[in-house]
Parts: C-alpha cells; structure tokens; sequence
C-alpha cells in the first residue's frame, strides 16, 4: 500500500491541475479533484463521461501509440510554458537591471 500513496508525503498543497490517462480507471482521484475544486485533463475513450473531467482529450486510452501520442504533447506544451516562463524571468531581470543603472 506504502508504493500507492508514498508519493503524497511530499505534497506542499493541492496540484494546480491532475492529468489522468484513464478518467474511468482513475475516477476515485477524478471525482476528489472536482470535490476540492482542482481541475482534471484526462484521456477519455468512448466508455467514460467526458463530462466528468474539465478538460478532455478524447481518444484511445488503452493503446500505447495514443497515450504516448498524448503524452508527447503535454510534454511539448510543458516545455514551451517552461521556455516561456524562463523568458519572461530574463526579460523582467534585464529590465530591473536597466532601470536600477
């Protein structure tokens, strides 16, 4: 049981957001995320309710290609809010720098 929920020792708060591969697999986490208000992306096949989730994905959650496929996109996305973010931060830095001279 300690391999399921170990994880959740390091937890500072609520995640901004959960992403599930299976919102029927998982829709115990599913329905304690809308409980407290935490919104869900999930990978929804034809045999869930999309509208138990925020965001859904539609397509085949019990093929490898597809979850990977979906996962390969979130992880661009991931990077590009990174690259952007890490931007931002330079740009704000250089601009404090500029004004304090």
């Amino acid at each position: 049981m300690s391999e399921i929920f170990s994880g959740l020792d390091t937890f500072q708060g609520l995640p901004d957001i959960i992403l599930a591969i299976d919102s029927k697999l998982h829709q115990i986490a599913v329905r304690e995320s809308k409980h407290v208000k935490v919104p869900v992306i999930a990978f929804v096949n034809t045999d869930a309710d999309p509208d138990e989730v925020e965001y859904p994905v539609y397509g085949n959650n019990k093929a490898k290609t597809s979850i990977n496929w979906f996962l390969g996109k979130v992880r661009e996305v991931l990077a590009e809010t990174k690259a952007a973010r890490a931007q931002a931060a330079a740009e704000k830095k250089a601009a404090a720098e500029q004004a304090a001279k």
